[in-house]
């Protein structure tokens, strides 16, 4: 091993273990200020563990990227500047909050070092055969026609989100029951995204990439506009995932996806996207007389974002008055249950988002949370989201959130280890890791339940037929010239 690498673990190490002791004294202590230090300790080993192979664990770095964003960098902020939490609460809440994130990390970390190891020896097909494949090129070609298609659609559903918002208010999008737009114009908008990540999990070129990337950036955009921020955070960080990624295998070939001039660009880019994203979540809630620029914009935008963090403070403080309900698996019980086919044949109860109903008996953990710490702002729209450590330990306590983080920290890994080696896995790992980023802030199984879904398989089907069509009329046309040239030959 490398020196230079070896110190590098030596020195993370360390890290930990001053962490563990930090969180112990703390703890003793009763001092939530130094057990959030202990949190940001193992957080920067993660953090640095990522970093050393930064091509080979580019899918745990994002995540870490968003959990700082969701959970720690509010918190972190308001200790800087004041000495004291975002939120206030007894000391044994907070105490409470930080040990679980602290797990959280800790097992995260344990989970991907300890089967990353293990795998390590262990032989992968080379994606360059599967690249060079003759159905691969017609399934580039069908997932780009697609797509290409469904853009349209994919912006009217966008810009009748933006109308509706206009006329109404953001907390109103919440307690709209459906779309103005006609069904079919619905069901193309939904053919984009998974299109999209089909056609990257082709693999193409970074030049025949880019427009369809700018497509995707620029619909992410405009999402904006309708007050959904972290859709497009989750879009430009899904880029950037793919960006790294594709530089690994990139090196080989000597094409570079992430060079100097990307990294100046992302230096450049970021604190201007946080800027924009701060002031618009003020125009969101009609704050625009605080909208402002800077330092101090950037920072309000952190502690804006770490209002995650009161979800898990809120969901101790109120453990024994939330409803026993199936809050971890929800997405894949709300998945069977809300299908047409299945709700018609056997009957079952479902419920609309933003009702009291849905709050009390339904499974997602976010209406409930929302519905008992806010209850008339609940039915107004308003709501507080999620997170996967509060609604695990409601669920099964420290143990469910150790057994958790090392569920996700299997699932990065294997983003990261089978990431290009095959078409359709990749395009998954990219629909699941969309979803993953925003599990800080939402439901647990959310990046299963919005993967294998219905309407994606259908739409990954559909692209794999039509490819298969192509292909074959193609090798038909082929083998008749082929034909044709031998009997002229012949005659």
């Amino acid at each position: 091993m490398d020196i230079k690498l070896s110190l590098i673990s030596l020195y993370r190490h360390i890290i930990i273990l001053i962490s563990m002791v930090v969180m112990a004294i703390s703890i003793v202590a009763d001092s939530p200020m130094w057990a959030f230090y202990s949190v940001m300790l193992i957080w920067l080993n993660n953090i640095i563990f990522a970093f050393q192979k930064s091509h080979g664990r580019t899918a745990l770095l994002v995540f870490q990227l968003a959990f700082f964003n969701f959970l720690l960098g509010g918190t972190f902020i308001n200790f800087i500047d004041t000495g004291t939490p975002l939120y206030n609460f007894d000391n044994s809440i907070l105490l409470h909050s930080y040990l679980a994130l602290y797990i959280s990390q800790l097992f995260l970390y344990i989970s991907y070092n300890f089967f990353e190891r293990r795998t390590l020896t262990k032989k992968i097909a080379n994606p360059e055969g599967e690249r060079k494949s003759n159905i691969i090129s017609y399934i580039r070609f069908a997932s780009l026609i697609i797509m290409g298609i469904t853009f349209i659609p994919y912006l009217l559903e966008i810009y009748d989100k933006i109308h509706y918002v206009s006329n109404n208010s953001y907390a109103d999008i919440y307690l709209r029951s459906s779309s103005s737009l006609p069904y079919p114009i619905q069901k193309a908008a939904q053919c984009f995204a998974p299109s999209f990540f089909v056609y990257l999990g082709t693999m193409p070129s970074k030049r025949k990439a880019m427009l369809p990337i700018s497509m995707y950036i620029f619909a992410g955009a405009l999402s904006v506009l309708v007050g959904a921020r972290a859709d497009f955070a989750r879009s430009i960080m899904v880029v950037f995932f793919y960006f790294l990624a594709r530089d690994r295998w990139a090196n080989k070939r000597g094409e570079r996806w992430f060079g100097k001039k990307e990294k100046l660009a992302l230096i450049a880019l970021v604190p201007i996207l946080l800027l924009f994203l701060y002031n618009v979540g003020n125009e969101r809630w009609d704050n625009s007389e605080e909208s402002s620029s800077g330092l101090n914009s950037i920072n309000s935008f952190f502690v804006e974002q770490g209002v995650s963090v009161s979800v898990i403070h809120y969901a101790k403080q109120y453990e024994d008055v939330i409803p026993n309900n199936m809050y971890v698996l929800g997405p894949v019980i709300n998945l069977f249950i809300e299908n047409p086919v299945i709700k018609d044949a056997f009957g079952t109860e479902t419920y609309r988002n933003q009702t009291i109903e849905g709050a009390l008996y339904g499974n997602r953990f976010g209406d409930t949370i929302s519905y008992i710490v806010m209850p008339g702002r609940y039915q107004l729209g308003y709501g507080m989201g999620s997170s996967y450590i509060a609604e695990v330990y409601q669920s099964s306590g420290y143990l469910g959130l150790v057994l958790i983080n090392i569920l996700y920290g299997v699932v990065f890994l294997l983003i990261d280890r089978f990431f290009g080696r095959n078409t359709w896995v990749t395009a998954i790992s990219l629909l699941m890791l969309y979803r993953l980023i925003y599990a800080p802030r939402a439901a647990t199984l959310d990046f299963l339940s919005n993967t294998f879904n219905i309407t994606y398989i259908a739409i990954f089907l559909g692209i794999f037929i039509i490819a298969k069509m192509l292909s074959e009329s193609t090798n038909k046309d082929h083998r008749l010239m082929i034909d044709t040239s031998q009997n002229q030959k012949t005659l």
